[in-house]
């Protein structure tokens, strides 16, 4: 069989394989060609083979490994039996241990025992145990006495209990034959004709007493209804009464709804009112906020204290409401509310507190003396007043101040002489703020200034109230001329304290300094310099705030007025709802008693209709009541003495009942004496079992006392024979435990062995299955390039079949495909002007007739193509000759095969049939077979590196 080689479109490994082959070939003649090709092969195994290798791999190492499993199953289930099995032994001798143990605590005890009676087994113990036994057999004795007497009592007993039974049943049969003699006097007498009148009398009798009770029924139920009529007469009346007292109610409620609204609009009006003035308030109010924002503003007192203040009679009470405001009465840490809040701004301006300028001491005396003027006006009192002449006199007093920590008196009557005025001053002690550094800004004097203020008004008590007072008081009691008149300095001194000096132009104390000018004052009242008036608008703030704070309680109130009256509102719909609620009930009720009054009147009337009838029934049941008396009194002779057979019968029946009852009584008493003897002699009994049972233990005892020596020696040899049995019950125990440990470590080894081995195998058969997909994937990679493989093989037919139409002048010629030589071409048919070749292609050839003659070749529409497309053909055998050995060539016959064989290893090289290869190899349109089948190889090598689409044309249309 000769072998053909097909090729797919992408054949560059193929072709890699040729040049390989060729350099095999080229090797040959120096023995390096088996190697060679061995070494090509392997390069050259297929993925579908290569995926197959490791399938089949994988499924040997699961199978290894699945066998090397079920060794170590098989292991695991040994070593489990083998761990149950000693488990089960270890267990039983576990039992027997612990039985043996038993045995060993039961015989020592038993020993101990012996010993104990060994030892109480004296003379003495035996002479008292003998005469114990001596003293419980006369015992015995007596209660035997006792016993046989009370068996003596029980037996005579059960005597009376069987003569009573057979009372019982003696009289039992007398009321058996009375009950007999009573059944046939009844019989007798139910079958008497008079019988027969008597029942009809006693039927007629009773239908009377029926009748009777008829009338009488219809009579109450008529008064019944008649109270009933009277009753719904009566609950119509009330219905109607509600129904109008109801509709009253509505009406009254439908009012009060109206006044509840009009009570809602009202006071939501005067919400709306007054909330329009809190509204203008409000405004005022943040109108004021925004300039008291940029103020300063000093704790408020309440008045009561400052009118104390200044009646110099501060309560202690006041005074520690004053301090608990200033400061926590526990840590006693200022309250933040009572410390400076100031501008940031200042802390950025320097100030030295020892060597104050004009303009710092002007602004802090202005800032003080808004300070004072904020209680002051909230006081009602005048302000005080600021010019030159006060900074400069508060300046003068600071700087020439040379005490530390108080007034430096001696320097304020020099300066007071010299300005000819009084003064006060107060001293704020800051100077230990000074010594630690805080006192470096605007901001720090400014707060010291604040603090001093703030802390003589509210925690002054350790001065009596003296400095709030020269805050508050223009001190009008002394003699001014004008008490309205206060000037205010501050200033610093070098220690750091601060100095509020309150000047007043007249002297106090005139007598004390004689040589002051008090006609000429040195000190000037004029070019005053503006305070901020913020008291004044402070003041303002507060009181349009307190003015808002009331009048928005009156609006709070106005709103509860409102909400009260929307609530009444809402309880007088609910009630007005419930009127109307109560009237629809009331009408329904009346309703309901009128239909009830009607049912009960129509009721009465069936009830006297009813009571006719039975009026009727009456006056005839009486007439059949005289009718069967009559009738009876026929017979009532004869049936006279057969009753009072029957009543004789039924008094001896009752006379033998009577009796039986008695007999049943006596006979339960004596039954009740009988066991009361039966458990006399068990109680009897008993002792003397007791006394029997205490002789045996006494005899036992005593036989103990004189065995005790043999005894105790039995005791000793038992106890040791199982110390020692006990012995040997752990030994095997320990051996049985050896035998269990290894067990256990023999299951546990084989249950790891069969873990690490499932674990294998799990891995194994997750490859396993990846091998598997790999294969399948391979597979499906060959399937798609042996689709395409043919695809190309069947387009590159196409391509030489065209090329042939081309090159061999193919052409229809009746109705017959025949080349340019007239031949006819083996397997090609014509279909509607075309030329169709075995696989179908179609091919378009227009035929130039220019003479009968058959044998010229015709000229067909692209004959430039087909000379381009035979120019590339050459091109393309001319590089196939390059890249494939020629016939010319020396090809050892071996390398040649191995070449091919190779190739046929590849996935895209495959054996044909002896019918492919004649189809294959033989050019169809002249049916010549070819030799060059490596030439066709290289030539198709070439065709799917470039391309079929080179060889593709276009059709002529």
């Amino acid at each position: 069989m000769k072998k053909v080689l097909t090729v797919s479109a992408l054949s560059l490994a193929t072709f890699s394989a040729v040049q390989t082959a060729k350099a095999d070939e080229t090797q040959t003649n120096s023995g390096q060609t088996d190697d060679r090709s061995t070494q090509v092969q392997q390069q050259q195994v297929s993925p579908v083979d290569q995926a197959q290798s490791k399938v089949t791999e994988a499924q040997t190492n699961v199978n290894v490994k699945q066998n090397e499993v079920n060794q170590a199953q098989a292991k695991v289930d040994q070593a489990q039996v083998n761990l149950e099995t000693t488990q089960n032994e270890y267990n039983d001798a576990a039992n027997k241990e612990q039985q043996v143990a038993n045995d060993v605590n039961q015989a020592k005890q038993a020993q101990q025992e012996a010993e104990k009676t060994a030892e109480n087994a004296t003379s003495e113990n035996i002479q008292s145990t003998k005469d114990d036994i001596n003293q419980t057999q006369q015992q015995i004795t007596d209660q035997q006495t006792q016993v046989d007497q009370a068996q003596s009592d029980y037996d005579a007993s059960q005597k009376v209990v069987e003569d009573e039974q057979n009372k019982v049943n003696d009289a039992q049969a007398v009321v058996d034959q009375a009950q007999t003699k009573v059944d046939q006097a009844q019989d007798i007498v139910d079958n008497s004709s008079a019988k027969d009148a008597q029942d009809k009398v006693d039927q007629a009798q009773a239908n009377l007493q029926q009748a009777e009770q008829d009338k009488k029924n219809v009579e109450q139920q008529i008064s019944n209804t008649e109270q009933e009529i009277n009753s719904n007469q009566n609950k119509v009346n009330d219905a109607q009464s509600t129904v109008d007292q109801t509709k009253s109610d509505l009406n009254t409620a439908n009012e009060r709804v109206d006044q509840a609204k009009t009570n809602v609009d009202n006071a939501n009006k005067a919400v709306s009112t007054q909330q329009n003035k809190v509204n203008d308030l409000q405004s005022k109010v943040d109108s004021l906020k925004d300039q008291v924002d940029n103020v300063v503003i000093v704790p408020q007192m309440p008045e009561n204290a400052m009118k104390e203040i200044l009646a110099n009679n501060v309560s202690a009470e006041t005074a520690k409401m004053l301090q608990n405001m200033y400061m926590d009465p526990k840590t006693f840490i200022i309250n933040n509310d009572y410390l400076y809040h100031g501008p940031q701004s200042d802390k950025n301006r320097p100030a030295d507190y020892a060597n104050l300028t004009y303009d710092q001491a002007k602004e802090l005396t202005l800032f003080a003396a808004d300070l004072v003027n904020q209680y002051r006006s909230q006081a009602g009192l005048p302000p005080v007043k600021v010019n030159e002449d006060s900074i400069l006199y508060a300046l003068e007093a600071g700087q020439k101040s040379n005490v530390k920590n108080y007034h430096d008196t001696k320097v304020l009557q020099t300066i007071m002489k010299e300005h000819n005025v009084s003064s006060y001053e107060n001293l704020h002690k800051s100077y230990s703020s000074a010594e630690l550094g805080e006192m470096n800004t605007m901001y720090d004097l400014k707060y010291e200034i604040f603090q001093g203020v703030v802390a003589m008004m509210f925690n002054d008590a350790g001065s009596n109230w003296g400095h709030a007072y020269t805050i508050l008081s223009s001190h009008e009691n002394d003699d001014f001329e004008n008490k309205d008149n206060t000037f205010l300095g501050v200033s610093t001194d070098k220690f750091g304290n601060v100095h509020y000096e309150f000047i007043y132009p007249i002297t106090l104390y005139k007598d004390q300094f004689a040589d002051l000018n008090t006609k000429d004052s040195q000190f000037s009242q004029q070019n005053l310099i503006d305070i901020p008036d913020n008291a004044a608008t402070i003041k303002e703030y507060n009181d349009q705030k307190n003015k808002l704070a009331t009048e928005n309680a009156t609006l709070d109130n106005l709103r509860s007025v409102a909400q009260k009256a929307e609530r009444s509102y809402a309880v007088q719909l609910n009630s007005q709802k419930d009127a109307q609620i109560k009237v629809e009930q009331a009408q329904t009720a009346l309703a309901q008693a009128k239909d009830a009054l009607v049912r009960s009147q129509a009721q009465l009337t069936k009830l006297k209709q009813d009571q006719q009838v039975a009026v009727n029934k009456v006056a005839v049941a009486t007439q059949n009541l005289e009718q069967a008396q009559n009738a009876l009194k026929a017979v009532e002779v004869e049936f006279k003495s057969e009753l009072e057979k029957l009543a004789q019968a039924k008094e001896e029946l009752n006379t033998a009942k009577n009796q039986l009852v008695q007999a049943k009584t006596n006979l339960s008493q004596a039954v009740a004496t009988s066991e009361d003897k039966k458990t006399e002699l068990e109680k009897q009994i008993t002792k003397l079992n007791n006394l029997k049972a205490q002789l045996v233990q006494k005899q036992a005892q005593l036989e103990s006392y004189e065995k005790a020596g043999v005894n105790l020696a039995k005791a000793n040899e038992n106890y040791a024979a199982k110390q020692a049995e006990h012995v040997t019950a752990k030994q095997a125990l320990t051996f049985k435990a050896t035998k269990l440990d290894q067990a256990k470590a023999e299951y546990e080894t084989a249950k790891a062995v069969l873990d690490k081995t499932t674990d294998e195998l799990i891995q194994l058969q997750s490859e396993l299955t990846q091998a598997q997909n790999d294969l399948a994937q391979a597979l499906k990679e060959r399937s798609e390039e042996e689709q395409r493989r043919r695809e190309q093989e069947k387009e590159l037919q196409r391509v030489e079949n065209e090329l042939a139409v081309k090159d061999k002048g193919y052409h229809e010629h009746n109705g017959q495909v025949v080349d340019q030589n007239g031949k006819q071409v083996s397997g090609w048919t014509t279909k509607n002007d075309k030329l169709v070749d075995p696989a179908g292609n179609e091919f378009t050839v227009v035929s130039k007739e220019a003479s009968n003659d058959t044998t010229e070749t015709p000229t067909t529409s692209f004959e430039k193509n087909a000379q381009d497309s035979a120019a590339k053909k050459a091109e393309l055998e001319k590089k196939a000759q390059v890249a494939v050995p020629q016939a010319s060539e020396k090809v050892t016959a071996t390398t040649r095969d191995k070449v091919v064989a190779q190739v046929t290893a590849t996935s895209v090289v495959s054996e044909t049939s002896k019918d492919e290869q004649k189809q294959g190899n033989t050019l169809p349109q002249t049916g010549d077979k070819s030799e060059m089948g490596l030439v066709s190889l290289g030539f198709t090598m070439i065709l799917g590196m470039l391309g079929v689409n080179i060889f593709r044309k276009k059709r002529v249309k």
